[in-house]
């Protein structure tokens, strides 16, 4: 057998896959959050921090294959794959190392944009993720609920949540990409919610138009 057939089935034998048709959920969150953080003033969240991780945020949500929502709180972030997209063939391994890579190169890229007063960080930031599917999307929102409730109890209230909206383009309604930094109580917003998930994208609202 030559080398390259027997490494590639060494390779291909981890290499899983999630099954097709169904929500998938990508969570990552800053590792090192603390360590990272420490010198950070006022305790334990800044202004210019909490900017940094609304747009890395937005960019990844803009940039992932088959995102239609996330959010973030403090460190953690929660983006919605559309199941019938079968984003990067549903491999595992690609969904994890491609989220991590935009999540750290938008951090460093927001980092020197927005903070007109650098936040003084220890190291980089590091981000762990996973990935797995849930059967629909009702199971979807009892697990952002579900994610929120345990932010709120670690008191992670600070966030924003990120989807598209339609907005008058060149006299056509388009779906646009949105940042919500009042992120919803999912709790009490279940269908808004589930309507995002299904349709890809919230009402119309003239406002968003300006």
């Amino acid at each position: 057998m030559k080398s390259i057939d027997k490494f590639s089935k060494y390779s291909q034998a981890y290499n899983n896959v999630i099954m097709p048709n169904i929500p998938i959920i990508i969570h990552a969150e800053i590792s090192n959050f603390n360590k990272l953080t420490r010198k950070l003033k006022p305790q334990p969240f800044c202004q210019e921090l909490y900017d940094i991780l609304s747009k890395t945020l937005f960019s990844c949500s803009m940039l992932l294959e088959g995102a239609i929502f996330s959010f973030h709180t403090f460190d953690e972030f929660t983006f919605i794959l559309n199941g019938s997209s079968n984003a990067y063939n549903n491999n595992i391994q690609e969904l994890i190392s491609v989220t991590s890579s935009y999540l750290s190169t938008w951090f460093i890229k927001n980092y020197f944009v927005l903070a007109e007063t650098m936040p003084e960080f220890i190291g980089d930031a590091i981000f762990s993720t996973n990935a797995f599917a849930v059967p629909n999307y009702r199971e979807v929102i009892n697990y952002l609920i579900w994610r929120q409730h345990i932010g709120n109890k670690n008191d992670k209230r600070f966030g924003s949540a990120a989807y598209k909206v339609p907005k008058l383009v060149n006299e056509l309604i388009k779906k646009k990409w949105y940042l919500n930094n009042e992120i919803p109580l999912f709790k009490e917003n279940k269908e808004l919610i589930y309507n995002i998930l299904k349709s890809g994208c919230d009402i119309y609202r003239p406002e968003r138009d300006l």
